[in-house]
């Protein structure tokens, strides 16, 4: 498949769930639930969206390079800003840079994948999620 056609499914998949964040926030902060508690929630369902048999994901990153969701708790509440890629591209300052400059984008980088013995390239797209300033992003193998 083309790079043209998983970019346009990682962009889908993250605005879908963008949409759904913000109404559960939207709903959760009239119903006067506190920050506190629509930030676990928020995570927990972030967590729990899983497709393509269990493989695909979504994991979101703190501003300052905290991985926030990931499906493996190994990656879960670490800073990540300064973690260079198998070509030595520092993924996770690209994220933050793109969400910076226009909100959403694609970033590029090498990640090790359960069953490759080698580094694999791959995409994310990242976009802001305004009410917590962090980066919602997917990823595809190229």
């Amino acid at each position: 498949m083309s790079n043209r056609f998983y970019k346009k499914v990682l962009a889908e998949v993250v605005d879908l769930t963008i949409s759904m964040l913000e109404t559960d926030y939207s709903n959760m902060k009239k119903a006067d639930i506190s920050d506190a508690k629509i930030a676990v929630a928020l995570k927990e369902n972030l967590l729990k969206l899983r497709y393509d048999n269990g493989t695909g994901y979504l994991f979101t990153l703190g501003m300052d390079g905290t991985l926030i969701t990931h499906p493996d708790p190994y990656y879960h509440s670490k800073n990540w800003l300064n973690f260079q890629d198998a070509r030595g591209n520092y993924l996770f300052q690209e994220m933050i840079k793109t969400v910076n400059a226009k909100g959403q984008g694609f970033v590029n980088y090498y990640w090790h994948k359960l069953g490759y013995k080698e580094p694999q390239a791959k995409i994310s797209y990242v976009k802001l999620f305004k009410p917590y300033n962090l980066d919602i992003g997917h990823w595809s193998l190229c």
